[in-house]
């Protein structure tokens, strides 16, 4: 018996589905395949009872394929495989993205974000939306100076009109989110740094309301991504995982689609982040909306 690990990602991927059972070959040290009790299914090499070297993860679910190298139960070289048992075409869409880390230091709103964190983030967010035979196409990073003018008096404004994320409303995002809007366009100078022809994506410290990412303007060719690197005003400690998670559910967004209730969605609101799978109608849904609103933008 030997515990099985499944997709967590922090630039690598790893799993928690229960225990398997060996059920060919030498699955401690050496080639072999098993399985668990969900029919989850591993086949690779194998050491110390972890998953070591060459090998494939099958997952019965949702027919995603996770394959490439691993270490110690850990995928640290994903490769980018598009098949799936319930895959819905051959055909991939690539969709160009720009991505503008904002240069900002002022007290605790530092910039943290890198070049090779972005490019982490968009390794986990290909392989999760690869379900959707959909690829982001990273065509450029660059850093943008901060407009901090009246970013104090913003700061305050926001202390004294949201709530804590703790209460069941969020004024910030009900109520006021079009002076919320402003604010953050103003920090990042949108009007000056934005490609009309790509999806574009800003990487701030973190975010200053209690989410740790939004997309503004979705169902709209003109959407576009804001995402905390270090998560929210109230919570500044989040790992690669939770960033390219977010990353991943707000791309969701720009495609068109809306939040969705039950379990194991990554378009679950309030906690689809932790989730990784892509339902079969959601990326037909994803795939049909590029297809009608986005694709003759981005020629």
């Amino acid at each position: 018996m030997k515990k099985l690990l499944g997709i967590v990602v922090l630039g690598l991927l790893w799993c928690n589905v229960g225990y398997a059972k060996c059920i060919k070959g030498d699955c401690a040290n050496g080639w072999g395949t098993y399985k668990d009790s969900n029919g989850n299914i591993y086949e690779g090499m194998n050491k110390n009872n972890k998953e070591n070297g060459q090998g494939t993860h099958t997952y019965a679910s949702s027919g995603r394929i996770d394959s490439g190298i691993w270490k110690n139960g850990y995928l640290i070289k994903p490769e980018y495989n598009l098949t799936f048992q319930n895959k819905i075409t051959d055909k991939l869409i690539k969709i160009p993205l720009y991505v503008y880390i904002l240069d900002i230091d002022e007290g605790d709103f530092q910039t943290t974000t890198t070049h090779q964190s972005v490019k982490d983030d968009l390794k986990i967010t290909n392989i999760i939306w690869s379900q959707a035979a959909i690829f982001w196409d990273l065509k450029k990073i660059s850093y943008i100076k901060a407009n901090v003018e009246e970013f104090s008096e913003s700061k305050k404004w926001i202390k004294e009109n949201c709530v804590e994320p703790t209460t069941s409303k969020h004024r910030c995002v009900i109520e006021n989110w079009q002076h919320l809007q402003k604010i953050y366009e103003k920090l990042i100078n949108r009007k000056k740094n934005v490609n009309k022809r790509v999806v574009n994506v800003y990487y701030i410290p973190h975010m200053l309301h209690s989410v740790t990412g939004t997309t503004y303007k979705p169902w709209s060719i003109r959407a576009y991504i804001i995402i905390g690197q270090r998560g929210t005003f109230w919570k500044h400690k989040v790992d690669q995982y939770t960033s390219a998670k977010t990353l991943t559910h707000e791309l969701g967004h720009v495609l068109g689609i809306a939040h969705l209730k039950g379990n194991n969605k990554l378009m679950r609101s309030n906690g689809g982040t932790n989730e990784n799978i892509i339902e079969t109608r959601t990326a037909k849904s994803a795939r049909n909306y590029y297809m009608k609103k986005l694709k003759k933008k981005f020629k």
